[in-house]
């Protein structure tokens, strides 16, 4: 007997999430930042923001960050990531957006990232639409993002990441 639906899933979300770490080193390591470089040269170690669209305790979120973490460590990075939730499941709304958008500016007003790493569709929408104002010239990588297609990123240079495939076809015949 063949690995479960959610077992297939588990090592599909944990590729995604490799491939999406995967370009986050390839940006620090052009900028540097790796952490025996920052041993040597005593500079700070890169500085990284996780923007979940959702809430801690979501499994979703909770297994984004680890998959992030793990992947840092695997590869010798002495990173601290600074970890937001924009926790929209349980407030939807353009207000919460906007009060977000208002949290945001005044909470990192004089604090810079090297890199942002915006994990599902809304953080993502949320970069995009305030990532001058809050996040100027800061690299943004996505990951578990469906229909991509939509968001035009073609005029968006600062913005790379992967997008969620969701395999319908063998999920059909289970349920």
């Amino acid at each position: 007997m063949g690995p479960s639906s959610s077992q297939r899933r588990l090592k599909a979300f944990s590729r995604s999430i490799r491939r999406c770490l995967c370009t986050v080193l390839l940006l620090l390591r052009c900028a540097g930042e790796l952490a025996a470089e920052v041993t040597a040269t005593n500079r700070p170690s890169p500085q990284i923001l996780i923007l979940h669209s959702y809430h801690m305790g979501y499994v979703w979120s909770d297994d984004v960050t680890e998959g992030i973490r793990s992947t840092f460590r695997e590869h010798g990075l002495a990173v601290h990531p600074h970890v937001e939730y924009m926790d929209v499941r349980r407030h939807p709304g353009p207000e919460h957006l906007l009060l977000l958008h208002e949290y945001y500016r005044q909470k990192f007003k004089h604090r810079g990232f090297d890199v942002i790493i915006s994990a599902d569709n809304t953080a993502l929408e949320f970069l995009l639409r305030y990532h001058e104002d809050l996040f100027p010239q800061t690299p943004i990588v996505f990951c578990d993002v469906e229909g991509l297609e939509q968001y035009h990123l073609s005029d968006q240079p600062l913005f790379t990441g992967l997008m969620e495939v969701t395999e319908h076809v063998p999920t059909l015949p289970l349920a």
